[in-house]
């Protein structure tokens, strides 16, 4: 396991510490590092205390956690971890038996972990969404790791007929 928060509506985007400073006004969904002769970097690496509801990423200036804004839409940031601030407690869901909820993120206000609109205009961050704290909606942009979901196939709308057109 690589530690990558894998968005699913930006299928190949990770949760990304930005620019790798834990002190940006906003992190990003960037695209997801991968190199098989080394572990992933820090930047996209977290993970989840079940226990502590912490969200966790190894910053080399000391652990990081992941906290929730004071409003909805409102950018989540990485701080340093401290177990009595309840804005850093998350709720990770898996397979949960309901679309809705499956595979979310949810912070202490019941706000999912979301995809935002893009960051500056300018320095090569316009093109990657932010990540926000957003009311649940079952959205895509709110599921993390979530295994890919196959369409149904079927066919409809379709009757036997013989091809010569005579009655018998």
């Amino acid at each position: 396991m690589t530690g990558q928060l894998v968005n699913y509506g930006e299928f190949g985007r990770c949760l990304d510490v930005t620019d790798q400073k834990v002190a940006w006004p906003y992190l990003i969904a960037y695209p997801c590092k991968a190199d098989p002769t080394r572990p992933v970097l820090w930047n996209q690496r977290f993970v989840h205390d079940p226990v502590t509801g912490l969200v966790t990423t190894p910053a080399p200036t000391g652990a990081h956690c992941l906290r929730a804004p004071t409003t909805t839409g409102g950018y989540v940031l990485t701080v340093p971890c401290n177990v009595s601030d309840t804005a850093q407690h998350w709720t990770k869901l898996g397979a949960t038996g309901a679309r809705a909820t499956a595979y979310t993120i949810t912070d202490v206000l019941g706000r999912c972990l979301s995809l935002g609109t893009p960051g500056e205009t300018s320095g090569g961050l316009a093109q990657w969404s932010t990540i926000t704290a957003d009311s649940c909606d079952g959205s895509r942009v709110q599921k993390w790791n979530a295994p890919p979901q196959l369409a149904g196939a079927g066919v409809e709308g379709y009757r036997e007929t013989t091809l010569d057109g005579e009655d018998d």
